[in-house]
């Protein structure tokens, strides 16, 4: 899993180091059907509208599920030795990203689904966004 992470490093820093095995590790769930998503919450909703600062209706989709798939794979320990994304249904555990981290992840998670945002949806993973399946380097 992911290396110890050295306190002195920033929060871009830590998620540069830890951002493309984490993703990497939800999308092979979601292609080997391990994971599958789930329509998001309201609260998922909620918070990822506020997460993306953007007025994008399938960002705030795509995060969301993002957020549901990461929280299940955390629960059912698939992402041992990775911190939490966001849970909205417990108290901050203390492996949790911080604020800060959270918000460089974001943001490479919204580069890249800039990036796969050209791509044509595959029917077998039910209208996800490709960012949330697409096998990267």
């Amino acid at each position: 899993m992911a290396e110890k992470l050295d306190r002195g490093q920033t929060s871009k820093e830590k998620i540069a180091q830890i951002y493309p095995e984490y993703i990497y590790m939800i999308r092979a769930f979601v292609r080997e059907g391990i994971l599958e998503p789930e329509e998001p919450t309201e609260s998922q909703l909620s918070w990822a509208s506020r997460a993306v600062l953007r007025n994008d209706e399938t960002l705030v989709k795509t995060v969301a599920q993002l957020a549901g798939l990461a929280e299940t794979a955390y629960k059912q320990r698939f992402l041992e030795g990775m911190p939490m994304l966001i849970d909205l249904d417990m108290s901050k555990e203390p492996d949790d990203f911080s604020s800060p981290d959270r918000l460089h992840f974001l943001r490479a998670f919204i580069r890249e689904f800039e990036e796969f945002d050209s791509l044509e949806p595959d029917d077998n993973f039910f209208g996800m966004h490709p960012s949330l399946y697409v096998e990267t380097e």
